[in-house]
């Protein structure tokens, strides 16, 4: 099927999000994985599998991702402490910010995909200003140029943690990094690459240096909102961001093959990633869709591969697969955890916070318990409205309440102009 780019519309404004820890939602991550049910387990006691070889299967699984915990951590902290080195404060990439470091960590690029931003600092530039608007030209045209898979590459905290689960023979699903643009654009269209090159030189001459306070480093903004120009949209279709446009054919694909709308996909990884193949949090969690390895990654591998799998950082930085799985997770929510919602808004609704805070904080928020078949005899006595609005009200987190009416919201916008 033909993706409309009707479907896709500018991005809408951000509702303010209050402050939660993450090691919070974690905890209650973790919590949800046991109480919820282990589908593989039951499989198991329905096949009268020895009970001993599932306990010892669960226990290597445990181990296995307690030892990737232990990579992700303390590859993290050597990371931070590099950093450190080289400047003050240890930016590191977020879920809508890529940051990345040269080599010797004297040059920083942070870009945020949600403002369209490109941030770049660099250290070791005295007096020469010719020599610094050079510096930052080219740092300007080497991020444009970034591939995913170079991005992995030169990230130096995402190779380090890959490499040593390899080496420490951590039993996780590694994949190839596409060497695709992580910002869509096409590397084939010599036109577009000269009209990029072209404006980033229009841009470069007229970048606005700053030196710190501390008078180490020079710090200058591009808003690649402007470098990143989409193409003028054809008659009656609207102008997508190509970062975008670049996963639309494989969201269509996977909203279709799990049954759900293109709308939500497309709403869900605006909301947790503003399209940014690189984001990451410190759950962990990865990639365009946010799949956290330990929960919705198991579930979600469970259901594609046919046995929960961890996977590796490569595996969820690879679009494709994190879209995979995302929309897999979806069709879990939908119709596994929480098919006794007999009405599909409600559902949906339901659908919605659950993938940012669990199923089980969901039944929380209707009944003060975990438990998802009584909250649905509970949600089957509403409205859909009435359930959106208890969902907004209730649920355990601000963060949760705020992801749903974004969601809600996106999709809404998404749907609309599809329909246009």
């Amino acid at each position: 099927m033909a993706f409309n780019a009707k479907m896709l519309t500018a991005l809408l404004a951000l509702v303010p999000v209050a402050s939660v820890s993450a090691d919070d939602i974690w905890g209650e991550l973790e919590q949800e994985a046991g109480q919820l049910g282990d589908s593989a387990q039951q499989r198991a006691e329905n096949a009268s599998k020895n009970p001993t070889e599932f306990e010892l299967y669960k226990k290597r699984q445990q181990e296995e991702f307690a030892a990737y915990r232990k990579i992700f951590e303390e590859e993290l902290e050597e990371y931070r402490n590099a950093i450190k080195k080289r400047w003050d404060d240890p930016e590191i990439s977020s879920r809508k910010v890529w940051v990345s470091y040269t080599d010797d960590y004297a040059v920083k690029r942070a870009v945020d995909f949600e403002k369209n931003t490109l941030t770049i600092s660099a250290q070791g530039l005295h007096g020469n200003q010719k020599a610094a608007y050079k510096k930052f030209e080219d740092q300007i045209r080497q991020v444009l140029s970034t591939t995913v898979a170079g991005a992995f590459e030169t990230d130096q905290f995402a190779s380090s943690v890959e490499a040593r689960i390899k080496r420490e023979g951590v039993k996780a699903k590694t994949s190839k990094v596409p060497n695709q643009s992580i910002f869509g654009l096409s590397a084939s269209d010599k036109q577009k690459a000269e009209a990029l090159e072209k404006r980033v030189k229009e841009l470069s001459s007229k970048l606005k240096l700053q030196r710190s306070e501390d008078g180490k480093a020079v710090t200058a903004s591009v808003d690649i909102s402007k470098v990143l120009k989409p193409a003028k949209p054809s008659s009656g279709s609207i102008a997508m961001p190509d970062r975008a446009k670049a996963y639309a054919d494989r969201i269509v694909a996977e909203a279709e093959r799990r049954e759900l709308e293109s709308s939500l996909v497309l709403a869900v990884i605006q909301t947790e990633s503003a399209f940014n193949p690189m984001a990451r949090s410190g759950v962990p969690a990865y990639g365009l869709m946010q799949i956290v390895p330990k929960t919705a990654g198991l579930d979600a591998t469970e259901f594609v591969y046919g046995k929960q799998t961890l996977l590796a950082p490569s595996a969820l930085y690879n679009p494709d697969q994190n879209i995979e799985l995302g929309a897999a997770y979806l069709w879990i929510l939908n119709n596994r955890y929480l098919k006794k919602i007999e009405d599909p808004l409600s559902r949906y609704y339901c659908v919605i916070a659950a993938y940012n805070t669990g199923a089980g904080n969901v039944a929380k928020a209707f009944t003060g318990k975990r438990n998802v078949n009584q909250a649905a005899k509970i949600i089957n006595k509403m409205t859909p409205e009435q359930v959106y609005n208890h969902l907004v009200k209730n649920l355990p987190y601000d963060e949760t309440r705020n992801y749903l009416k974004k969601v809600v919201r996106r999709a809404d916008g998404y749907k609309r102009a599809s329909q246009s």
